[in-house]
């Protein structure tokens, strides 16, 4: 065969396997990795995003969230960040949009990840991909394991991720769980940047109303310890989710 016809044989086989997998596609839906790449595209995909959902298996779903995502963010994070700040953003939102029963076998395998997976991604997955509020998937004593890790990573960290990350996590802290966030968001709230202070006084607020009583009063003991100025405005709070309290 010359030169051209090998050309010609090779765009042929460009053509059918293109054919093939539209075809594949329109009889199985997406893979993980083509709804990886449709929804990281930008803010007009992920517009769309219960429709490519609608379109793509269960198995694929669970590839998505426990493998593709994954490793394609650990893989890229060092060598090129730039290109993976957005797998954050596609998993939460895809996330969003996917049944109960599948978000309980994600955080199952995200439980088992910060069981016995490498410390690295498990911290990774802490600043980027966690959500306080997904912890009501999973069974007391697994979302435990996952709070126990998270917190002690907090302790060590001023970060602004915590702000993000500890959203909808008021609602599973025990009283010495909820000083811990107390304390994490405290470091941000005495860091005098204006913005981060703002959006850790909103963050505690929301957190704290959807704490039992005990959790609530732990957030208020330790307030009165080093965040005085706060004190009257918790107290504001809790008369409105509690009318009998004094202060």
């Amino acid at each position: 065969m010359d030169s051209h016809g090998a050309i010609i044989g090779s765009q042929v086989v460009e053509i059918i396997t293109k054919y093939i997998s539209k075809q594949k596609q329109a009889k199985y839906g997406f893979t993980a990795e083509q709804l990886l790449a449709r929804v990281r595209t930008g803010e007009s995909a992920l517009s769309v995003v219960s429709h490519l959902v609608a379109q793509t298996s269960k198995p694929e779903l669970f590839r998505f969230f426990t493998k593709v995502v994954r490793e394609e963010f650990v893989n890229t994070i060092e060598s090129a960040p730039e290109n993976c700040k957005n797998l954050p953003l596609a998993h939460r939102t895809v996330f969003g949009h996917v049944s109960p029963e599948l978000r309980d076998e994600v955080m199952e395998n995200t439980y088992k990840l910060y069981l016995d997976g490498p410390e690295n991604t498990v911290l990774l997955y802490d600043e980027w991909f966690f959500l306080g509020s997904d912890l009501v998937y999973l069974a007391p004593a697994k979302r435990q394991i996952i709070l126990d890790h998270f917190l002690k990573h907090l302790e060590s960290s001023d970060g602004r991720w915590v702000i993000r990350s500890v959203r909808g996590i008021g609602q599973v802290l025990a009283p010495q769980e909820a000083e811990n966030l107390m304390i994490a968001l405290g470091q941000i709230l005495l860091s005098g940047e204006k913005s981060a202070v703002s959006a850790a006084w909103v963050r505690l607020l929301q957190e704290y109303v959807q704490m039992l009583p005990p959790s609530r009063a732990a957030i208020r003991d330790q307030a009165k310890g080093w965040l005085p100025e706060f004190v009257p405005i918790l107290n504001n709070r809790e008369q409105k989710l509690d009318p009998t309290f004094v202060p």
